[in-house]
């Protein structure tokens, strides 16, 4: 056998590491040097076992090479050899055995030369090899051979291996007859056995060992097994018995995986053997179909670290495995090599990333957290808790969860011990002053539509009061009637309820002022001042007790008012803000405040000094609504979650050695929000949260621990969506206002909530409701409506009212009418005002009131004709239309429905030729008759595409003609031909290169529209003549108002370039970047030369007509909503809230 063969058969195996195949080819280079004897060796220094090195060797024998004859293990020789020349090898697994000299055996009978002796000894048979003649494996981790000299006589070996002098060779018997005459038949003879007993084995071998492609599969099926282990051991077997199948490759592919997934479940461990296999199996073909399998196995690992991320004790740790996770992706999964880009999971390395993105937030999270806690710390120490709290409060911002953090709680609790010392008493008088604010308005009129079942209404309960805020203001109605006593005008910043000052049905109203920052006392009959206070900033709403009133500011304060005087003497200053108004305890003298977050205060109404501060722990904006304050507990309904409530609870205990207050139970989780203030049923707390349940709750005042339980079965949540509800209770009834009336009977005694009767309306309840006996007073904001509507309903029937009243609705125009005025609101009632409503301030009945079998009632987008006539529309359809008419008795308000066939009115229409101009969506243009909604003429149809639809722009009239554009920038001048019958013809047409998106406005022979551009609307100048552009005028702003056509002029108003003015010619007449004031009420009235704006914001601006400066302005403090209508030497102005403003003309000074 050859040496070499056999080195290589060891290296083809992975058996020997590559530095000791190195130093074994060194050493037996140009040596001759048996596969038998380097197997030994390496046994011998235990490299090989003796199995393998029998294997091995038997695979060489199988197969000799025939060039290497003389290293097979069989000397041949040509002639008979001598005995010096015969070596039998021995197996390089067995122990050599000495062959020593044999005593020669006589046979009597036979002529036998004697097989043994010194003869045989010398000549033939085996001779031992000797281990000395190896080198020391060790020098290189391997082992090594000493130089073997293939030709000298085993005697010679074995003496120098020994380190003496090489033995001396046997002398050969001189005479032929004396030598063994059997030698040669015994060399042939043991050669043939030898070779019989090899190949025997050799057949042995391949008839008893399994054929490679059976044990390829069995590797395969434990590997699909997931038996990674048996599946190594055999893919390995694979490799030692067959390395040169076709199959190879892909064994070696599958034992790499095998060690990356016998280990997968630690990370660490299975990133290094990944590094490790991968690169040595990447470039075989067969590494092509284990990417598929890769791109699931692979993301495993930085999926390892990650969780060991999360569940890491410190951050120093989570920040080392999130950088393995990230260095683990990048050097395998991100890998083209391994996972190529189109294999790669996109969903679970999305959620890998994210959760790398989350352990990393943590992190950062743990950093920032013990930053704050350290710097809160120092601002405590320093009394700078407004800082600390900052601190707190920038850190929720970015991390909410770390309020739950014990050392944050830690931290902010020492706030919260420094807070009490930071409470301080000021005192600080606040005058209130016993008169209104100087109006400018000559004359303001209330206008109320108010019907009625009977002419009394609910008598009983005639000069009853009951004070609402609806539309900005707070008016006062009778509840007997629903007659409005009084309005007072408060803003729509103003989201307190008016409160009775006490129990009484004539008791004064406390009213909150939002728009000028103010609290006042009135009288509830006729609404007259009795004081008022400035409060300077923003405030929650007034908590009353007995003869006094606290107030509680953005800024912090807590404000002690004498109801009688409204004066202040002195104030609470809080170290943080406040949102929610104080509650007044009844038999304690204590007022319980909430902090804008975390603190609870319990402030002495005796001294206003603090004499409790307990953290309390939530975040700003949690607490919609006032503590509830039954005798000795304290209820605080926190908003801990989108859809659930903590109930707390405190019972102030002023004598003890314990807290003042103190927590008799962990807090009720409630369904939803609670937005709405608690009330009380008797002197049980009733809680209503905006999904719908509904609790009563028992208080047991005797005991100290769990006080508060549930007086009957909690009516469950019935909404998925919040809703504002509002509760109302006596007696045994309850009512629930909100899209629905719904009536209940509560019955504790069998601790049922019942309900009795629903009504649904899908208008929704804007006040708290009242409940006057089996009389419920409701406000609501009906669908599709403006305004609001009081009704005064019988609780056993909610459908049927006893009165009604509507408030707030809009005016859309004031026309003179002789010697009264005609005013039309959006809700379709006609008041007729003369000097007695003028007086009385207030108008209940309207002349005239339209109804509409369906739909809402909301005109307001006034058509002005020549002589007075009037088009009103509501601008979420079109295709109705209030018509008034001057001098038509009771006709003259009325609904027209246009006759649209389907379609739809795609802007509002324009007066022409005394018709409705209405552009429709099916490319059509009709004129519609004011009284039947019919054509006055066959429309207008350009030729359009079966099923295209056109968004026609509002057209501007020009005498006898007007100019229309659409969507597809096509332009008409159409006019009316009479043959054969009437009809809408375009006498010009064209083709523009612009998109006009506004209403069209024409003075002379120039008409204006507005384009759209992203750096600047542009406005455009069309000749009418020929429609062609004539000039156009680039804007850097937006143009949020026109263009308007009024006299000889067309205004627009730009947001950057101000007002500005146009006239005929395509000329800009001039500019002013000043603008208006605000934005405009309808259309300008032209007073003289001038122009005179109406201001939705609420004041009048009186523009020069030549050069556009302001001339004069008078505020008149309450929105408006139409354009200003002169009459005489005064202007009328609609409100937007359903009041009418009369003032002089607006003059220059000294005119």
């Amino acid at each position: 056998m050859s040496a070499k063969k056999f080195i290589q058969l060891l290296e083809d195996n992975g058996i020997l590491d590559a530095s000791t195949l190195r130093e074994v080819r060194r050493q037996i280079t140009d040596k001759k040097v048996s596969a038998a004897t380097v197997a030994k060796a390496l046994v011998e220094k235990g490299k090989l076992t003796k199995f393998q090195a029998t294997k091995l060797v038997g695979q060489a024998t199988a197969t000799p090479e025939p060039s290497e004859d003389d290293e097979s293990g069989l000397l041949l020789v040509d002639e008979t050899p001598t005995d010096e020349e015969v070596v039998m090898l021995e197996s390089a697994v067995d122990e050599p055995e000495e062959v020593v000299g044999l005593t020669p055996v006589e046979d009597a009978g036979a002529a036998l030369t004697p097989v043994g002796g010194a003869a045989a000894a010398r000549g033939g048979g085996l001779e031992p090899i000797d281990g000395g003649s190896l080198e020391s494996l060790d020098d290189f981790g391997g082992g090594g051979l000493d130089a073997v000299d293939p030709f000298s006589t085993p005697t010679q070996a074995a003496g120098a291996a020994a380190g003496g002098k090489p033995a001396e060779p046997r002398q050969r018997r001189e005479k032929k007859n004396q030598q063994d005459w059997g030698g040669k038949l015994m060399i042939g003879g043991g050669g043939l056995l030898l070779f019989l007993f090899l190949a025997g084995g050799l057949l042995w071998y391949n008839l008893t060992r399994d054929p490679a492609i059976k044990i390829f599969e069995r590797g395969e099926e434990a590997y699909r097994s997931e038996s990674y282990s048996d599946a190594m051991a055999t893919f390995e077997n694979f490799l030692k018995q067959y390395p040169s199948d076709e199959n190879a490759d892909t064994a070696k592919v599958r034992i790499a995986l095998c060690r990356v997934r016998i280990v997968v479940n630690d990370s660490q461990r299975a990133y290094e053997t990944a590094m490790e296999q991968l690169p040595t199996v990447q470039d075989l073909e067969a590494f092509s179909t284990a990417r598929d399998e890769l791109a699931t196995l692979l993301p495993a690992i930085p999926e390892g670290f990650i969780k060991k991320a999360k569940q890491a004790p410190d951050t120093n740790a989570m920040e080392e495995l999130i950088g393995k996770a990230e260095k683990a992706l990048a050097d395998l999964v991100n890998k083209p090599e391994y996972v190529p880009a189109s294999k790669r999971p996109a969903e679970r390395l999305k959620r890998i990333d994210e959760d790398i993105l989350i352990v990393k937030r943590a992190i950062a999270q743990d950093r920032d957290l013990t930053k704050a806690i350290a710097e809160i710390k120092q601002h405590a120490a320093n009394n700078k808790t407004v800082e600390a709290y900052q601190v707190y409060k920038d850190l929720l911002n970015i991390y909410p969860v770390v309020a739950d953090d014990p050392g944050m709680q830690a931290a902010v609790l020492e706030i919260t011990e420094r807070q009490k010392g930071l409470v301080k008493v000021e005192e600080a008088a606040m005058e209130a002053s016993k008169t209104d604010e100087t109006s400018l308005t000559e004359f303001r009129v209330v206008l109320a539509s108010r019907t009625a079942n009977a002419a009394n209404g609910v008598a009983r309960l005639n000069g009853q009061v009951v004070p609402l805020l609806a539309a900005g203001a707070v008016y006062g109605l009778d509840a007997g009637t629903g007659k409005v006593l009084w309005r007072r005008y408060v803003g729509h910043v103003t989201d307190h309820h008016p409160q009775p000052l006490n129990g009484q049905p004539d008791a004064d109203v406390l009213v909150t002022d939002g728009h000028r920052q103010e609290l006042l006392r009135v009288n509830s009959t006729s609404g007259d001042l009795v004081w008022r206070l400035a409060i300077g900033e923003g405030f929650a709403a007034p908590s009353i007790a007995g003869d006094q009133i606290y107030v509680a500011t953005i800024s912090g304060k807590i404000l002690q008012i004498d109801a009688e005087s409204g004066n202040s003497e002195r104030r609470v200053v809080m170290p943080q803000g406040l949102e929610i108004s104080p509650g007044a305890a009844q038999i304690h003298p204590y007022l319980i405040q909430i902090g804008d977050h975390s603190n609870l205060y319990a402030i002495s109404r005796d001294s206003m000094t603090c004499e409790h501060v307990v953290y309390f722990g939530h975040k700003a904006g949690t607490v919609a609504t006032p503590p509830l304050i039954v005798q000795d507990h304290v209820l605080i309904a926190e908003n801990a979650g989108p859809d659930y409530c903590l109930l707390h609870v405190f019972k102030i205990t002023p004598s003890g050695d314990g807290p003042l207050l103190r927590r008799p139970q962990a807090p009720i989780r409630l369904t939803g929000n609670v937005i709405v203030p608690m009330v009380l049923y008797g002197r049980r707390p009733l809680v209503v949260t905006d999904l719908g349940e509904v609790n009563v709750f028992n208080i047991d005042f005797n005991t100290e621990k769990d006080t508060v339980t549930t007086a009957t079965a909690a009516l469950p949540a019935s909404r998925a969506a919040p809703l504002l509800s509002y509760p109302v209770v006596e007696g045994t009834t309850l009512v629930l206002a909100d899209e629905k009336l719904i009536k209940y009977q509560l019955q504790v005694t069998t601790k049922q909530i019942t309900q009795k009767s629903v009504t649904n309306s899908s208008d929704s309840c804007i006040a708290p409701p009242r409940l006057f006996g089996d009389i419920l007073i409701v406000t609501r904001r009906k669908q599709g409506s403006v305004g609001a509507t009081v009704s005064a309903l019988q609780v056993d029937n909610f459908r049927q009212p006893e009165w009604e009243t509507q408030l707030g609705t809009p005016i859309g125009r004031v026309s003179p009418a002789g010697s009264q005025l005609d005013a039309i609101t959006a809700a379709g009632a006609l008041f007729e005002i003369d000097a007695k409503v003028l007086q009385a301030k207030v108008s209940n009945e309207p002349a005239l009131t339209v109804t509409a079998a369906s739909g809402s009632l909301s005109f307001t987008d006034p058509v002005e004709f020549a002589g007075g006539k009037v088009a009103f529309f509501n601008p979420s359809d079109n295709e109705r239309a209030l018509i008034y008419t001057p001098e038509a008795g009771p006709g003259r308000l009325r609904i027209v429905q246009l006759k649209l066939s389907g379609a739809k009115v795609t802007c509002t229409p324009v007066a022409f030729q005394d018709g409705l101009l209405a552009p429709l969506d099916n490319g059509s243009v009709l004129l519609a008759n004011t009284t039947t909604g019919d054509n006055l003429v066959l429309p207008f149809q350009p030729k359009l595409g079966p099923g295209e639809d056109v968004k026609w722009q509002r057209p501007a009239v020009l005498g006898e003609a007007f100019v229309i554009v659409d969507d597809r920038k096509n332009i008409y001048r159409v006019e009316i031909k009479p043959d054969p019958k009437p009809f809408l013809a375009p006498i010009a047409s064209g083709k523009l290169e612009l998109d006009i998106t506004s209403d069209l406005a024409a003075v002379g022979d120039t008409v204006y529209g507005v384009v759209r551009n992203s750096g600047g609307d542009v406005i455009v100048a069309l000749n009418a003549g020929d429609l062609k552009p004539a000039k156009e005028f680039a804007l850097t702003g937006r143009v949020v108002w026109g263009p308007v056509q009024v006299g000889d002029a067309v205004l627009c108003l730009s947001s950057t370039e101000g007002l500005l003015c146009f006239e005929a010619g395509a000329n800009q007449r001039w500019a002013n970047s000043v603008g208006c004031g605000g934005q405009p009420a309808g259309n300008p009235l032209q007073v003289a030369s001038d122009f005179l704006f109406a201001l939705r914001e609420g004041s009048v601006v009186r523009i020069a007509g030549a050069g556009g400066e302001q001339v004069t302005s008078v505020t008149i403090g309450e929105p408006l909503g139409a354009g200003p209508v002169a009459f005489g030497a005064r202007v009328l102005l609609p409100g937007s809230d359903g009041a009418l403003h009369v003032i002089r003309t607006p003059s220059a000074e000294g005119q």
